[in-house]
Order: C-alpha cells, then sequence, then structure tokens
C-alpha cells in the first residue's frame, strides 16, 4: 500500500521578479499546499498567511533576512496558528548559526 502524502508544490524560483511575485504567489496559492522559496526572494513585501508553517532548510546568517522571511506568515491577522522550523544536527554549523541568530 502507498502511503505517501502527494501535496501540490510550486516553487519560487529567483527568475520571478520583485515586482511581479506578489501576484504569482496570489495566482498560485489557492492551488499549492507547498510553496518552496529562498529567504532573500521572500523577506519584504509578502503575505505568506496561507502558509501557516515555515521550514528554514538553508539557514540564512543575516538575523535581519531570516527574521523577515519569519515575519512573512507570523502577521497579527493570520488565521492559523503559526510554526518555524529549523531543522539541524547538533554540533554543525547550522547549530552554530542559530545559537547566534537566538542571541
Amino acid at each position: 500500500m502507498d502511503t505517501r502524502a502527494e501535496l501540490p508544490v510550486k516553487i519560487l524560483r529567483p527568475t520571478v521578479a520583485p515586482d511581479n511575485r506578489f501576484d504569482w504567489i496570489k495566482k498560485h496559492a489557492v492551488k499549492i499546499d507547498v510553496l518552496i522559496s529562498n529567504a532573500w526572494q521572500v523577506k519584504v513585501g509578502l503575505n505568506l498567511v496561507m502558509f501557516p508553517t515555515a521550514v528554514f532548510y538553508e539557514l540564512e546568517a543575516s538575523f535581519y533576512v531570516l527574521y523577515q522571511a519569519m515575519r512573512r506568515i507570523w502577521r497579527p491577522f493570520a488565521p492559523l496558528p503559526v510554526e518555524i522550523c529549523f531543522p539541524a544536527y547538533t554540533n554543525t554549523a547550522e547549530e552554530m548559526i542559530l545559537d547566534l541568530v537566538g542571541e
């Protein structure tokens, strides 16, 4: 028996110009459950409240960029509870970056 969950996914690629990203997301958000993006692409000017969970697989060393990307889904008017995840192995560079950013 195949128990894989098949979710509709879209990738917000760097080829989508910053001025067009809002319209691109608005067009695709109703059809997808998962949006894959880079933190730099969503750091300003977008509301991503339709995606209540963010998983940062590649950590951004810039606290400003990381915080701005997180704030895209974490809004006072967000309709769902928000969860932000930072998966990292212990004793790695990722863990060190998370510790530094957390300070």
